[in-house]
């Protein structure tokens, strides 16, 4: 079975030369109004040991909205993909990042990477998919801004839909130096209700604006989600199971008047052609109710519902068992009735 979750914008803290501190890292998240893509706003505090033309950060941002955009002291700076020759150099600019990579990467593929990436295991990343500038800095302190829009992800694994942004901390073990991480949400635009994996804010609340700072990381991937609200998902796992059974039993119920009736009127009949027709017909119809009930429970939830329910159509497989044990349960009860009205 496919994933349930279909990934949004895939970002995460930079990757650091050796020569870089990272003093403080702040995060401004602001989804829009209708929680399909999120303004990601992320400063830097950055100190160099030494001085010149550099490479100081790597970001990874793969399906981004709009423009990945970079300011180095204010001033906005051109991102590039990086080229393989470049990476496969000692004596290029990217030496400082070596020791976040494994010692045989360039034994793979032409266009991957094999990096150390903590809690993502290490993962395969594509050149492709890294970015990278150059500038002439000072032994001082600057500050990076970042700036993109991200999709959302979603996760359909329930029958509703819950949608997130996602950002991937765990970089930051391997930086050189982590001083404080600080996070806002911006919620105002957005009415519906908002959690994190963050714990509950410093200041304000979600539906406004909310802010968190750590000295540590507090996980390995900062979420912001959202999940509509519905009736609760075992109230509707429940559904199915119950519509299937309410449905068989009304129809064995009208199935078997209408035997009784065909008795009462052939008493002396050897064979019932309502007891065998509704024989194959009420296992399945019920059968049917179940499957059924999975789009309807669908139509009433809506745009949200997520419409990944598995292998329903396994349970068409049952169909030859039930149809046994009612046909014979409902034989015993024609043998009754002919006897009975003889």
């Amino acid at each position: 079975m496919a994933s349930p979750v279909s990934p949004g914008t895939k970002i995460a803290s930079p990757l650091t030369s050796a020569s870089i501190d990272i003093i403080k890292e702040r995060i401004f998240i602001k989804p829009d109004k209708n929680f399909k893509t999120a303004l990601f706003t992320i400063e830097y505090y950055i100190k160099s040991d030494k001085q010149g033309q550099q490479i100081p950060l790597l970001f990874y941002a793969l399906d981004f909205r709009e423009d990945f955009k970079v300011w180095i002291d204010d001033q906005e700076i051109h991102l590039k993909n990086i080229p393989e020759d470049l990476l496969i150099q000692d004596s290029s600019l990217l030496f400082d990042f070596n020791h976040l990579f494994d010692s045989t990467y360039n034994s793979y593929s032409d266009n991957e990477l094999f990096l150390n990436y903590g809690s993502w295991n290490n993962y395969y990343l594509n050149i492709e998919d890294l970015k990278y500038f150059e500038t002439e800095i000072t032994k001082t302190y600057h500050i990076v801004r970042v700036e993109y829009k991200a999709n959302r992800w979603v996760d359909h694994s329930g029958w509703i839909k819950q949608y997130s942004f996602r950002y991937a901390l765990s970089p930051a073990k391997y930086w050189k130096s982590f001083g404080e991480l600080e996070v806002t949400i911006d919620g105002s635009n957005f009415k519906g209700e908002l959690t994190t994996n963050l714990g509950d804010p410093i200041v304000d609340e979600l539906s406004q604006k909310a802010y968190w700072k750590f000295s540590s990381l507090p996980k390995d991937v900062l979420e912001i989600n959202y999940k509509p609200k519905s009736f609760s998902e075992n109230t509707l796992k429940s559904i199915p199971f119950f519509t299937s059974i309410l449905l068989g039993i009304l129809l064995t119920v009208i199935h078997y008047f209408i035997i009784k009736r065909y008795r009462q009127k052939n008493p002396r009949s050897k064979f019932s052609y309502p007891f065998l027709i509704g024989s194959f017909l009420v296992p399945l119809f019920a059968l049917m109710g179940f499957s059924y009930s999975y789009d309807i429970i669908d139509s009433f939830i809506g745009e949200h519902a997520s419409k990944y329910h598995g292998y329903i159509f396994i349970y068409n497989f049952s169909y030859p068992f039930i149809l046994v044990i009612y046909l014979l349960s409902m034989s015993l009860l024609d043998k009754d009735m002919k006897k009975k009205y003889e």
